[in-house]
């Protein structure tokens, strides 16, 4: 500005050059995150291109952030010119922008002071609207926003005959939005827990469960789902019958949620420590908990009562014991028997032939030094050694942090290995380069433990199953039709 004076282009390339840096940061620590992504790391295992990877897995995911930015620097924009032009420091003042006609109202404030209030104000209905926009647009833009025997058991035997119910839901129903022709997602849910009680929902994907517990907290999204019958008595008050300003005071002192399954990623050692913190703040505080799980393991540990779900019913409760030992419903009985046993199957037979994968002294090093940082290298693995026959399955088992995940990583070649080698039908491919490890990638593929973050979630679930063998040399309608027939 000091070299060309005041002027529009002035203002928007001191603006543009300022942000430019923030932007290239923004966009460089957003790519940097999405790269650990599971749906990353398995385009990788899917011998994806580096452009491919780049240009269809990573930038799409950084629309979002992008948006959030682009109508901020605008918004932030409009400011910055406002200002310099009220003080003659922006734009001319023959073009008729909020600070130029803040700037011309100033000489009459005292005669007309509402010449300066309402520019000001339509200068910042201005400036929230336009991030109003910016996070409609996110949400639009955003997919991920829309919608994501053999061993004796002591079970709880507490007695809540006196005690008084904590939360109690009566007949409660809940169904699309604006379809009222489509079937209920929950059709007259009842249940109550008792202070003290821990309380469990089992069943499949989809019966219910989590609509029950987002209905309980109040967090049903809003113009997808609603509660069309019922109650939820928390302490006698209905929550349903409460304004979202009261609602929130509840979740201050009244009601909390852990979100998804806080046992799923944990090792057993960990888990074990979370349930016994779980069951000491209860007995101490007289809390009456609501568990949702799929791990029978965990109903038999920490829950009290069980109610079965499916199809947005409560089919069966009866306490853990009954439900675990002698239930009456045949979908109960079939979850259970779903449940995998504990009770070592008969050994086969040793397998003859060469190994499909054998792993000698394999190493895994984090850690550098450099002139700006001495940080001591950890040993995420040091010396594995184990060979898979073909038609075998071989399990690694131990605590989080032992280096499982670091093994199989190396393994995928989705992380150089330090030392060792990673043999594959004979041939080592530790050493091997991206492009020479290509030609290997089909023989070795994961499944990864969060199916969420598995697939791009910009992408529709056909465009990932096919892009294995597309990247293999199939044409799309082959590989169409590869997977319609697996």
């Amino acid at each position: 500005m000091a070299l060309n004076g005041p002027g529009l282009w002035s203002v928007i390339a001191a603006i543009t050059i300022s942000e430019i840096p923030r932007v290239v940061r923004l966009v460089r620590a957003v790519v940097l995150s999405l790269r650990e992504e599971p749906y990353v790391e398995a385009a990788i295992t899917l011998s994806s291109s580096r452009g491919k990877i780049l240009w269809q897995h990573l930038m799409p995911n950084t629309r979002a952030p992008l948006i959030v930015r682009g109508t901020y620097i605008c918004a932030s924009a409009i400011l910055v010119e406002a200002i310099l032009s009220f003080l003659g420091a922006g734009v001319s003042t023959e073009i008729p922008t909020w600070g130029n006609i803040m700037a011309e109202g100033r000489l009459y404030f005292q005669i007309k002071p509402m010449l300066i209030f309402w520019p000001g104000l339509m200068l910042s209905v201005c400036i929230v609207s336009i991030n109003l926009l910016g996070d409609a647009a996110r949400y639009l833009l955003d997919p991920r926003l829309k919608t994501r025997g053999g061993w004796s058991m002591e079970f709880r035997s507490r007695d809540f005959g006196n005690a008084d119910p904590v939360l109690a839901i009566e007949n409660l129903t809940v169904r699309l939005e604006g379809k009222t022709n489509a079937s209920l997602i929950l059709d007259g849910v009842s249940l109550s827990i008792r202070a003290g009680e821990t309380a469990c929902l089992v069943g499949e994907s989809g019966s219910g469960k989590s609509v029950t517990a987002l209905a309980v907290m109040g967090l049903l999204p809003g113009g997808a789902l609603g509660v069309a019958g019922g109650r939820i008595d928390l302490c006698g008050e209905n929550l349903l019958d409460l304004s979202p300003k009261v609602m929130r005071r509840r979740w201050v002192d009244q009601l909390s949620m852990v979100f998804q399954e806080p046992m799923t990623a944990l090792d057993v050692t960990t888990q074990k420590q979370i349930l016994s913190l779980i069951a000491g703040l209860q007995e101490r505080r007289g809390t009456a908990v609501l568990f949702i799980t799929h791990d029978m393991g965990v109903v038999a540990e920490i829950t009290d009562t069980v109610h079965v779900m499916k199809g947005g019913r409560i089919i069966e409760c009866a306490t853990t014991e009954n439900i675990l030992r002698a239930p009456r419903e045949d979908y109960t009985r079939d979850l259970l028997r779903a449940v995998p046993s504990l009770s070592p199957r008969a050994p086969r037979a040793e397998a003859d032939g060469e190994s499909v994968l054998k792993i000698e002294d394999l190493g895994k090093r984090y850690g550098s030094r450099s002139w700006f940082a001495r940080q001591a290298p950890v040993e995420a693995a040091q010396g594995v050694g184990f060979s898979v026959p073909r038609g075998r399955t071989l399990g690694i088992v131990g605590e989080s942090g032992s280096g499982k995940s670091t093994v199989v990583r190396c393994i995928l070649r989705l992380v150089d290995p330090s030392s060792g080698s990673i043999r594959v039908g004979g041939t080592d491919i530790a050493p091997l380069s991206r492009s020479a490890l290509k030609p290997y990638r089909p023989r070795i593929q994961t499944v990864f433990q969060d199916p969420f973050r598995s697939l791009n979630p910009r992408w529709i679930i056909g465009q990932s199953l096919i892009e294995g063998s597309l990247n293999c040399g199939c044409a799309r309608a082959s590989g169409w039709r590869v997977r319609g027939n697996s």
